[in-house]
């Protein structure tokens, strides 16, 4: 884990705000227009918004996501797309189906946790073992790879999978979902119950400001654990690799999950270039010796130069990703992964460039194709004000 409760904090308000933009989604009530208001004269919230009480003074920049779904949005389920046990058929006459399509649609937008409901998302993350491609993880169900965050010496498999279903369940209960709209044109509209349910449900001495803050809180503690279980550098890197990772690797592997080893594999190629940018000299020497002091030999140089050279990201991750039992070691050891997170963030935008490749993905329900956008901005915005909340909140 982060190495003080203020950096852990910072880490909860910095993941919240990049994946998230902290958003809130507001309670059934406020969005029918019947809650009962917050204050002594129980003036109505206006429609659309949360209970969510701010406790930060400048108080967060927050704002409000619904889910509101139409059925001639959503086509067939793609085959091995989700993880099996999930919906088959976007059935949004049925209201549970509606609030699961819901949820995982609130986990990627608040949580940027696509990685929860995507197979292939899944198994891509945890080949990156010490044993690469050989490593035998693939789901069975919704519950067998958020268990993975929740185990540890003291908590067993079972265990951990049984609290990963007691927080969904919870999670799944905090949801309404009601059909809106006339009978040729309606659409699905999910978002968390009203004070009363949400207040009744805990003797009326619920444990947060509403629903829509409990939910979140849910939401962001899924992919919190995540980056606890990445900041362990074994877990990733195998047995002797740095025990607590540098953020902004931690940052780097939670937000590319599978594609991180070709990533970090051809930074460091990048810096073992026999002709580097000026301005990324100085970077570039300090992992150049920290790699040779690490054990770089002539053959992983030249796996490295080889990933970097690679035609497409896919290319240059599937190389990674074969060798990553050697690489992994090299590239966690304890005094390559300072000297590594000070090259990725320093260096030229050219360096990023040339491995970092601009992507192309399929939506699954418009079939449209987006272009995903380089790492980079992510990580140096995610460090900055990671770093910025630290230093307010006095972790030092």
């Amino acid at each position: 884990p982060p190495l003080s409760n203020q950096q852990l904090l910072a880490r909860v308000l910095t993941y919240g705000r990049i994946e998230g933009d902290l958003s809130v989604p507001p309670e059934d009530d406020t969005l029918e227009g019947t809650d009962p208001g917050t204050d002594a004269n129980q003036v109505p919230l206006p429609p659309g918004r949360s209970r969510f009480l701010p406790d930060l003074w400048p108080s967060a920049y927050l704002f409000c996501v619904t889910y509101l779904a139409q059925p001639k949005d959503f086509g067939p389920v793609p085959p091995n797309y989700f993880v099996p046990g999930f919906i088959t058929e976007y059935d949004l006459s049925d209201s549970q189906t509606c609030a699961k399509v819901a949820d995982c649609s609130f986990t990627m937008v608040m949580g940027g946790l696509d990685i929860l409901w995507r197979k292939s998302f899944q198994i891509a993350a945890e080949q990156m073992l010490p044993d690469g491609p050989t490593s035998s993880f693939v789901p069975t169900d919704p519950f067998d790879w958020p268990a993975l965050n929740r185990q540890s010496a003291t908590v067993s498999q079972a265990a951990a999978k049984a609290s990963a279903q007691a927080d969904y369940r919870t999670r799944m209960g905090l949801l309404t979902a009601r059909m809106k709209g006339p009978a040729q044109a309606q659409a699905s509209r999910t978002s968390p119950e009203a004070w009363s349910a949400y207040a009744a449900g805990y003797a009326n001495n619920p444990p947060y400001s509403g629903a829509g803050a409990n939910y979140l809180g849910l939401v962001l503690s899924e992919g919190l654990r995540y980056m606890d279980r990445l900041t362990y550098g074994p877990t990733r890197f195998g047995a002797g690799a740095a025990n607590h990772l540098p953020e902004i690797l931690v940052y780097l592997l939670f937000h590319q999950q599978g594609n991180s080893s070709g990533m970090l594999a051809s930074a460091a190629a990048n810096a073992l270039r026999k002709q580097v940018n000026s301005s990324d000299a100085d970077y570039a020497q300090k992992l150049q010796t920290a790699l040779n002091n690490a054990g770089l030999t002539a053959e992983l140089e030249a796996t490295l130069k080889n990933i970097r050279l690679a035609n497409t990201t896919e290319d240059s991750v599937t190389l990674a990703t074969q060798s990553w039992g050697d690489l992994g070691t090299l590239l966690g050891n304890p005094g390559v992964v300072g000297p590594l997170a000070d090259y990725i963030r320093n260096a030229t935008d050219a360096v990023w460039k040339s491995w970092a490749k601009p992507s192309q993905d399929v939506d699954p329900v418009t079939n449209k194709i987006t272009k995903l956008p380089s790492p980079r901005s992510n990580c140096i915005g995610y460090m900055q004000l990671y770093e910025y909340l630290t230093d307010q909140i006095g972790g030092g």
